[in-house]
């Protein structure tokens, strides 16, 4: 290696020896003073290596019946050559160099991790409002300070940190831990009923009983209060608690107009842009739709080259609109419809309660399908109603 650099540096050939007199030109050289190496010697020729200074002292030895002849080029000056008639491609490289040199002082990408709760839109949005995103000078950063306003700004964050690699910017963040949200015990409070029924059962851990079991309760009636005297005639203010299972009576309406639309095809609208440090290029040349019937989804892909990713990213935006036509459903269609709607209450509301009794009575016109369920069901009707301890 000591040697290999000098010798591409400065240019070097290695060349073919045939004819007669190989071994006098081989001495030849060395009485010259001409360095060779790299020789090989073969039945029919010799092949050498020299530095091309030397190799011009080698026109000066003349011997009857011996070629020479080059069979290959070596060295920066040969390289050169080679390319000095391509300007553009020297000129193009030059500038890429000195763009990359130039770029490597900005923030090329953010990466967020450690965030559940907080979404990755909104960390990134706070950065920017704090002075830190996609394009910045990192030489222009005060990251602890950033990092003190991410803080500020962010209360659900007990950490954050923000670490430079290279044109890469990795944001570690730590969420608060959030408390459960639980009832507040501490306050006295009284149950009411949340809707009228018939109590069939009470399972009371604190709080003095005021309803009692097989009787009817209106919807707010005091079923528990957390307000009383003992036996010693003490005013207690105690949180009660407990279940109050009552048969209650619920009637819902589920009505579906006959008159509806189907969707028979979809109208589709893609456009293309260039992203650069936040900076946007349209591609497309085309006014995106306003119309708030087009659904819009968005992919960004990033450009890299040699496994190094660059700041620009290729931007497909989406746009699509359901193509509905006018349908006129039948009552058969109407009434599967509807059931669907009751069965999704059922799942929803009345997930809970005990179904004893349903009943439907189903009344259709040309215009709607309605259909009233009856319900007889148990549940738990008690309701919490915090005491107001300013009040005399």
């Amino acid at each position: 290696m000591i040697h290999r650099i000098p010798r591409y540096l400065q240019g070097f050939v290695t060349f073919k020896i045939t004819g007669k007199g190989r071994e006098e030109f081989l001495n030849s050289c060395v009485k010259n003073g001409i360095d060779l190496f790299n020789v090989r010697f073969s039945e029919n020729f010799i092949c050498a290596s020299c530095l091309v200074k030397d190799y011009k002292k080698t026109k000066k030895i003349r011997i009857k019946g011996l070629r020479k002849k080059i069979i290959k080029r070596n060295g920066i000056r040969f390289f050169t050559n080679r390319y000095k008639k391509r300007f553009g491609l020297a000129v193009g490289s030059a500038l890429m160099v000195a763009l990359l040199i130039i770029l490597s002082g900005f923030v090329w990408d953010i990466d967020v991790t450690g965030n559940e709760r907080l979404s990755e839109n909104v960390i990134l949005q706070t950065l920017e409002e704090c002075g830190f995103s996609k394009g910045s000078h990192k030489s222009k950063l005060d990251i602890s300070e950033i990092e003190n306003k991410m803080m500020m700004k962010l209360v659900d964050l007990s950490r954050i940190s923000i670490n430079l690699d290279g044109s890469f910017a990795h944001i570690e963040v730590k969420e608060r831990q959030m408390p459960p949200v639980m009832d507040d015990v501490t306050k006295p409070s009284n149950l009411v009923a949340a809707m009228d029924g018939i109590i069939t059962k009470m399972e009371i851990v604190k709080g003095k009983p005021i309803a009692q079991v097989g009787s009817g309760v209106a919807k707010g009636q005091l079923l528990v209060s957390g307000f009383y005297n003992d036996k010693k005639d003490n005013i207690i203010l105690e949180h009660s608690s407990g279940k109050v299972t009552a048969k209650v009576e619920i009637s819902k309406v589920f009505e579906l107009s006959l008159e509806g639309k189907d969707v028979v095809g979809q109208e589709e609208k893609i456009f293309y842009s260039i992203e650069f440090f936040n900076m946007l290029i349209d591609l497309s040349f085309g006014k995106e739709p306003s119309d708030s019937a087009f659904i819009k989804s968005e992919n960004k892909t990033q450009l890299s080259f040699f496994g190094l990713k660059f700041p620009i990213y290729s931007v497909q935006k989406r746009y699509i609109k359901e193509i509905s036509q006018e349908k006129t459903l039948t009552q058969d269609e109407a009434k599967q419809k509807v059931k669907l709607e009751i069965d999704h209450y059922e799942k929803s509301e009345l997930n809970n309660a005990q179904i004893m009794k349903k009943h439907i009575t189903w009344k259709s016109d040309d215009k709607k399908c309605r259909a009233q369920v009856d319900y007889v069901v148990i549940m738990d009707i008690a309701k919490q109603q915090y005491i107001d301890t300013e009040q005399k």
